[in-house]
């Protein structure tokens, strides 16, 4: 027996004509959590070909950048291939340096926790640098400043300069409120 993965539906939020309903749902939470983001703004020649990413932070603080802001971020149906992946770590390359995340599956279900146990929440979001990722990344936010980043384990310490040696993990209310409103919302085709 085969199975199949079912085709993308295009769907639209703010004016927007998303590829899938889960890119128009990840805009969804980026507008909840006050995130600016931006659709396929900008097409990047690589040698396996023309990449455009599905989104651009431009305020999203990435992994081993405190306080300089700006990520990619690409949305899959289903874990990414091989060639999928390969364009991640070309655009990281091309860049200087590792400016992708890639999510798959749906959205995670509340409550929004990063420490659940393996194969939940955490597993869906990977950093991808130059040839390499790691998984368990998520957004988080700074309890003192409120710089939102994407770091690993929601260390939000990572995202700015106000923490010392404390190591806070935060994720805060609106974070957790925007991903549900975004997991549950429901689109109705007259």
């Amino acid at each position: 027996m085969t199975t199949t993965t079912p085709a993308p539906i295009p769907t639209e939020w703010r004016g927007i004509t998303f590829r899938s309903r889960l890119e128009a749902r990840w805009a969804m939470f980026f507008d909840g959590a006050g995130i600016a983001w931006e659709y396929e703004a900008e097409a990047y020649e690589l040698p396996s070909g023309r990449y455009l990413p599905d989104f651009w932070l431009p305020a999203v603080v990435g992994p081993g950048t405190p306080g300089v802001p700006g990520v990619h971020f690409e949305v899959k149906g289903t874990e990414p291939t091989d060639a999928e992946m390969r364009r991640c770590f070309e655009l990281s390359d091309l860049l200087g340096g590792g400016v992708a995340y890639v999510a798959w599956g749906g959205l995670p279900t509340a409550p929004y926790d990063v420490l659940a146990p393996a194969g939940t929440v955490a597993r869906d979001i990977e950093f991808v640098a130059s040839q390499s990722h790691d998984m368990g990344y998520w957004f988080c936010d700074c309890t003192r400043c409120g710089t939102v980043g994407v770091q690993f384990e929601a260390r939000a310490e990572r995202n700015c300069r106000c923490h010392g040696p404390d190591k806070v993990r935060h994720v805060g209310q609106r974070l957790t409120a925007a991903m549900e409103a975004a997991r549950t919302h429901r689109w109705w085709n007259p």
